[in-house]
């Protein structure tokens, strides 16, 4: 059964819940700087137990996959922070990943994920006579989808093209950005997929493309390339 609750839909499933919108705006990193066409957002929440060093490996894993990030210490995480608790621990991980078809200088897709992992224990469960170690924790994750254009930024800094920029992208080359905004979509509809399916969740939609507002991700409080923070009680 799905609820409206002003720009957002939720889909209440037993264990889990998966909330999807659109916005008109996706700030992130140097928001004033971004111009682009506002693609999906969506969020899944999950309540139950979960690996959560295997989520974060396979969301990774399929980001590099669909190149919108690179190996190791190319991988696009701005932020990573940690909390542990007695009650468990708690991590919020900012990842902005982008993917520029065919090395092209105007437009790219853009991904600005938001994870958030509360209350995470180390559990072990039985399966089929075997012992297995895992972890009980209430995860978030936001993903906002945007294609961005000069993001060069070769057109607004150059004397001349600067007054062209709007009337080329908005007009001129709409109808193809329409396409390339079909396809961020598709892109945002398999990862939600994915994350859905290794959370074992059975029912969800695509991710809307309304009119509708959203916040945008927040940004974090200590941003930089890599920032890592381990804070204990």
């Amino acid at each position: 059964m799905c609820k409206a609750l002003g720009d957002e839909t939720f889909i209440n499933l037993e264990k889990y819940e998966i909330c999807m919108a659109d916005m008109s705006k996706v700030p992130v990193g140097d928001e004033d700087e971004r111009i682009g066409l506002k693609a999906a957002y969506f969020r899944v929440k999950a309540r139950d137990v979960v690996h959560v060093l295997n989520l974060y490996r396979m969301m990774h894993q399929w980001l590099v996959e669909e190149r919108y990030a690179k190996e190791n210490a190319d991988f696009p995480e701005v932020y990573y922070r940690e909390r542990k608790r007695e009650q468990g621990n708690y991590s919020f991980i900012f990842w902005r990943c982008a993917y520029v078809p065919q090395n092209n200088p105007f437009y790219r897709r853009v991904f600005d994920i938001n994870i958030k992992i509360l209350g995470a224990k180390d559990i072990e469960v039985v399966q089929e006579g075997k012992k297995f170690k895992t972890n009980t924790a209430e995860v978030e994750i936001k993903v906002w989808a945007w294609l961005e254009v000069d993001f060069q930024q070769n057109w607004r800094n150059h004397w001349f093209l600067k007054h062209f920029l709007d009337i080329y992208w908005r007009r001129l080359f709409f109808r193809d950005f329409e396409n390339h905004k079909q396809e961020v979509l598709r892109d945002s509809h398999l990862l939600q997929s994915a994350i859905a399916q290794f959370l074992n969740i059975k029912e969800f939609g695509h991710p809307a493309h309304s009119e509708e507002h959203d916040e945008g991700p927040a940004h974090p409080p200590v941003p930089g390339p890599n920032f890592r923070a381990t804070i204990g009680d």
